[in-house]
């Protein structure tokens, strides 16, 4: 499974911390990180206009059973959000090495935020592809050298087999480079061999693929805009290396 997320949908320029008497706040991870559960966690660190709810915020790490490729990516913009927005995040109830916090310290996920791991022997899995924020101007090494090898090692084929897929990957960073004031994504992959899968997701800070198109085409709702970019040749960009669209990156993945 491929999963690309834009975080939040809303014009970059406008965010800001909001203003509160509150001198801080904890927000509680949920039990289960995932797809399904990441605009909760969203919700509870942003207000409907994106703005933080608080200068300081600690992130509570002790509810955690359980996180995927989606929440560790979404988890990690959200803090590149509040850093970029002047806002201070603090973890917590991390110190308890539960199985999701070890999983996160082998992925490389305090090293990225700590500067250091919590156990002396965390190390990358074999079934991981570490959490890595990638600019656009490095994305074609990074899927070439890093992503696209371990995938193929993944998945026991070659490399040559994965073309399509390469493809797929070099369009999402054409689009984050497009649509995204950041010019970063970040990255993260894990193979389940028990059950033969593997995701990855590349979650970034576009405007949304319904806003951009909504810009384009207001008439659209958000499931018409959804499938007006999925169409053969539409895109909202006029750049030549962009024309193939959301097409290319959902098609093969």
């Amino acid at each position: 499974m491929l999963y690309r997320r834009t975080f939040p949908n809303s014009d970059p320029m406008a965010w800001q911390i909001l203003s509160s008497t509150r001198p801080e706040i904890t927000v509680q991870l949920p039990n289960r990180l995932n797809k399904e559960s990441i605009y909760r966690l969203v919700a509870s660190v942003l207000d409907e206009q994106h703005n933080a709810r608080c200068k300081t915020i600690f992130l509570d790490f002790a509810p955690l059973q359980f996180i995927d490729s989606a929440g560790v990516t979404v988890l990690s913009n959200l803090i590149e959000f509040l850093k970029k927005v002047g806002a201070k995040t603090y973890f917590k109830g991390h110190k308890g090495l539960s199985g999701p916090v070890r999983f996160l310290d082998d992925s490389g996920f305090f090293k990225q935020y700590l500067k250091y791991s919590l156990v002396p022997d965390a190390q990358v899995r074999s079934t991981t592809l570490p959490l890595q924020l990638v600019e656009y101007k490095k994305s074609y090494g990074y899927v070439g050298f890093d992503l696209i090898p371990w995938l193929a090692r993944a998945l026991s084929t070659d490399e040559l087999s994965l073309s399509t897929i390469k493809v797929c990957f070099q369009e999402i960073f054409n689009n984050i480079n497009d649509h995204s004031e950041v010019k970063i994504g970040c990255v993260f992959a894990q193979h389940y061999p028990k059950d033969d899968r593997v995701q990855m997701t590349v979650s970034d800070f576009g405007v949304g693929i319904p806003a951009k198109v909504q810009a384009v085409e207001p008439q659209h709702n958000d499931q018409q805009a959804i499938r007006r970019a999925a169409e053969q040749g539409f895109t909202t960009q006029s750049t030549v290396r962009n024309r193939a669209g959301l097409l290319t990156s959902v098609r093969p993945c």
